[in-house]
């Protein structure tokens, strides 16, 4: 019971024992004129209400007692939560350890003086940046995919990757995560230690460049273009979206994935006898190898099978997304894929960083693009999509 409740019982038992003393007032009066020898017994019963509102009165006093014990308790224990928080604040602080919290989207929401001089950015400029945008281009995809694939069932999480530094150097780095749970159990934000696993020797040497070799290999196409697809030869994408694409019997385009950074793609990698593959990207950016190239290098081989196994869980994601029965809720599930793959928070939700036309969605979800224009001109109309000057697609806050 809150003292507020216990206050409010004590006013109705004042209130009634009133109400008796008046009675037995009235009645007091009334038996002193005509019979005299009712008087001890309202004096009684006076004496017996005064004894209750007493008994009350003490009880009311215990349970005051008891709170304000409790209450300084409390405080005592606030102030005990809030001392151990401060000094656990400042060990992260000047910890020799990188250490960053983020959202369960990547997003930075405080770093130590550890992480911002191993990234050679400032604490404050880290606050709001996203993770994936400090991971080397070529790995930025795959590591953002597998964060946020991650089902957290394992307690600790560690990948080595190469994180690019705000003076434009380039490192390994050892990033070991673990996530915060709610009260339910469900895995909230990510903390991050970021370590430098750079050799001293290396750390002496001038930032890590691309090799000269892949520069010359890298090819260029811009938005829309068609890329070749060349028999036992496999691209790797190295910057920008590529769309891949199959047609259905009657020339329909139905999407089949998207390749990002470091994902691999290629005729040999599909058993499906018209395989297209076309730039979503201003400037897409691909690397082309042999199949036997892959197979003598265990290292390219490990890498391929990684990169690999993100195709599968997409194609698996697409093809689920195509199974839902009504065509808005193939779109709005396409929708919170994409937002997952390649959303960019902004102010007024989550805008997909690349532009995809009605076409490309109705191809993903296996419909027409009136029918597609249709459905999102009613998301817009209920206020859960907009589109931005570039017209891509905004994902508001709170509905997708």
């Amino acid at each position: 019971m809150t003292a507020r409740t216990r206050l409010e019982t004590f006013d109705r038992q004042i209130q009634l024992m009133h109400g008796q003393l008046a009675e037995l007032c009235e009645q007091a009066s009334q038996t002193s004129i005509q019979q005299p020898s009712r008087l001890p017994l309202v004096f009684r019963n006076l004496g017996i209400a005064s004894e209750k509102l007493q008994v009350v009165a003490e009880g009311l006093c215990q349970q005051n007692e008891k709170l304000l014990k409790e209450n300084e308790e409390l405080a005592t224990a606030r102030q005990a939560a809030n001392a151990e928080r401060r000094q656990y604040r400042e060990l992260l602080e000047f910890a020799s350890d990188g250490y960053l919290e983020t959202t369960s989207e990547g997003v930075i929401q405080s770093a130590n003086r550890a992480a911002a001089a191993i990234l050679a950015i400032p604490q404050q400029s880290l606050v709001g940046k996203r993770l994936f945008s400090l991971v080397q281009e070529t790995e930025s995809w795959t590591f953002r995919s597998q964060v946020l694939h991650t089902d957290w069932t394992e307690p600790v999480r560690v990948w080595q990757i190469r994180l690019r530094a705000g003076n434009g150097r380039v490192f390994n780095a050892s990033l070991t995560a673990t996530a915060i749970c709610n009260p339910l159990g469900q895995p909230g934000d990510l903390r991050w230690l970021v370590r430098d696993v750079t050799s001293w020797h290396d750390r002496q040497a001038p930032a890590i460049q691309e090799p000269e070799a892949e520069e010359q290999l890298a090819q260029t196409y811009h938005k829309g273009e068609a890329i070749p697809i060349k028999p036992q030869m496999v691209w790797q994408v190295k910057q920008g979206l590529v769309k891949l694409t199959t047609l259905a019997s009657k020339g329909e385009e139905i999407l089949v994935g998207f390749a990002g950074p470091g994902m691999p793609f290629g005729s040999d990698l599909t058993y499906l006898p018209i395989y297209q593959a076309i730039a979503l990207s201003d400037s897409v950016q691909l690397v082309s190898m042999s199949q036997s190239e892959i197979d003598a290098s265990p290292e390219a081989s490990r890498r391929f099978a990684s990169q690999m196994k993100q195709r599968l869980q997409q194609a698996e994601a697409l093809l689920a997304i195509s199974g839902q029965i009504r065509v808005s809720e193939r779109l709005q599930h396409l929708l919170i894929w994409l937002k997952r793959e390649v959303g960019v928070p902004v102010a007024e939700g989550t805008r997909l960083s690349v532009r995809l036309t009605h076409e490309d969605l109705a191809s993903a979800c296996c419909t027409t693009r009136v029918t597609i224009t249709r459905v999102l001109a009613k998301l817009q109309k209920q206020g859960k999509v907009s589109l931005d000057a570039k017209r891509h697609i905004i994902l508001k806050a709170g509905n997708f």
